[in-house]
């Protein structure tokens, strides 16, 4: 069933980044039931920090109880954890205080090169050189092998990039994972991968990362995030002996980058059947470490002798989800819905609908700064009905379909619109109420002649647009 599975991708062409995370969540309360409500960037927040709010900015009701989100963040996520995961010594210290394993690290004034040398020499290398407040893998450089690399790095931190302090960590062995908590439990664990390729003999190291980077453009998480040729590539090329245009030979593997921000070009591999509940019970603990925190994601290396053991080395209040919903590999989690089921547990057993709505298009309404806030329309009750429309008209224009669409949305008809050929379209229509479908076909036959072909739901459509159509077009019938 719908319910079980992640949405269709035809969904979230037009949905990325930020926006995704918060309509991944938004729409798997709203198809529980619950009323949901969008607020623009003029409305008061109870979260801090909350910059650029619309469209990101919601809240869900039951009837009885009303939560707040803010992307990924619900409101049983307090301000108060929310600052101490920003700064990373104080996470850090908190952390340590209760028995919680995190690296060995200094803060300095990336001015003071002398000071960061001498500590970086002091605990050994590689050590780990960061920014101390950054975010996405920006600023930060792994596996630094020599007091000479560090002075390169450093040199590069203190001229390019904007941080004014940083952080120098003792970087241990294993492989680093992002666990996503909520409440008591590790609902998902994903590896992340660095950014790497593998040679064929055939094409060079710049044309394997455009290869790597079509197949990110597949996944709604990755596709935004292809793999730079940037400063850190570079040098990381440098210590295989290896420039862009060299071609590898067959089966080589090639790290292209020291960290696995996924941002970076990193891959997510889900692997929670094969992590230790040590591991996930240390998540856990570290989580619940910070005040007021409900739910977010932990960073942890594991060790690579002991997969018991693991070092913590940062914790994310605003977690991104989108990439345990599509991973690489492995069986992806669904975190809206356990978000769901712990704000609203009487939800858990309830059914789920397979209507979506048009969140590009709120979007845009609540950016015109007309209306403060917008009340998603309740879903539809009922067995579905459905029907299927070909329109032979004179021409296809743009104008027609964008009739089409408001008809749609006048006579609450969900479905999709097919432009099959220059003289036909193609309509799916979906709706609870036949008194709606009778009139909106009444209301078409006065502007086009059609015939009508009532059909069985077909069963490759999971999901319906509710109130207007999803429109695409057949490429393969338009050719011919």
């Amino acid at each position: 069933m719908y319910s079980e599975e992640i949405l269709p991708l035809n969904v979230l062409d037009n949905i990325k980044g930020q926006y995704l995370e918060a309509f991944l969540i938004a729409h798997e309360g709203w198809r529980r039931g619950l009323k949901l409500k969008w607020y623009n960037e003029n409305n008061s927040t109870t979260f801090n920090f909350a910059q650029e709010l619309t469209g990101r900015y919601f809240s869900l009701q039951d009837g009885e109880n009303t939560h707040y989100f803010f992307r990924t963040r619900g409101d049983k996520v307090s301000n108060e954890g929310l600052l101490v995961s920003r700064d990373k010594v104080n996470t850090k210290e908190l952390l340590s205080k209760n028995g919680i394993p995190v690296p060995l690290g200094k803060k300095f004034r990336i001015t003071s090169k002398k000071e960061i040398v001498t500590y970086a020499n002091q605990i050994g290398y590689p050590v780990v050189l960061k920014p101390l407040d950054g975010t996405m893998g920006k600023g930060v450089f792994c596996d630094i092998k020599s007091e000479q690399e560090l002075l390169e790095h450093h040199e590069y931190f203190l001229t390019q990039l904007p941080y004014k302090s940083c952080i120098i960590e003792k970087q241990y062995d294993g492989e680093e994972h992002r666990i996503y908590v909520v409440g008591e439990e590790a609902v998902s664990c994903i590896n992340r991968k660095k950014a790497y390729v593998i040679g064929d003999g055939v094409h060079t190291i710049k044309e394997l990362i455009d290869l790597k980077n079509n197949e990110r453009s597949k996944n709604p998480y990755l596709r935004d995030k292809p793999i730079k040729v940037d400063y850190d590539l570079k040098n990381n090329l440098v210590k295989y002996n290896l420039n862009i245009d060299d071609i590898c030979a067959a089966g080589q593997k090639i790290n292209l980058r020291s960290i696995s921000n996924l941002s970076k070009g990193g891959e997510p591999h889900e692997v929670s059947k094969n992590i230790s509940k040590e591991i996930k019970e240390l998540a856990v603990k570290s989580l619940k470490s910070l005040p007021g925190v409900a739910h977010g994601g932990v960073d942890i290396i594991i060790d690579s002798k002991d997969e018991t053991k693991g070092t913590v080395i940062e914790i994310n209040t605003v977690a991104e989800i989108v990439f345990h919903f599509y991973p690489m590999s492995g069986e992806p989690v669904p975190i809206p819905g356990k978000i769901m089921d712990y704000y609203f547990p009487k939800t858990i057993d309830m059914p789920k609908s397979n209507f979506y709505f048009d969140y590009p298009g709120l979007i845009k309404y609540l950016d015109t700064g007309i209306v403060e806030e917008i009340a998603i329309k309740n879903l539809p009750k009922g067995d579905i009905l459905a029907k299927n429309i070909v329109l032979k008209l004179n021409k296809v224009t743009a104008t027609k379909l964008k009739s089409l669409r408001y008809l749609a949305i006048k006579n609450d008809i969900s479905g999709e619109s097919i432009k099959v050929d220059e003289n036909t379209i193609s309509l799916r229509l979906y709706q609870t109420n036949s008194q709606n479908l009778d009139l909106f076909l009444e209301n078409l036959q006065k502007k086009f002649k059609f015939q009508i072909k009532k059909f069985e739901v077909d069963k490759n459509i999971k999901i319906f647009q509710l109130g207007g159509f999803h429109h695409k077009t057949n490429k393969k019938k338009s050719s011919t």
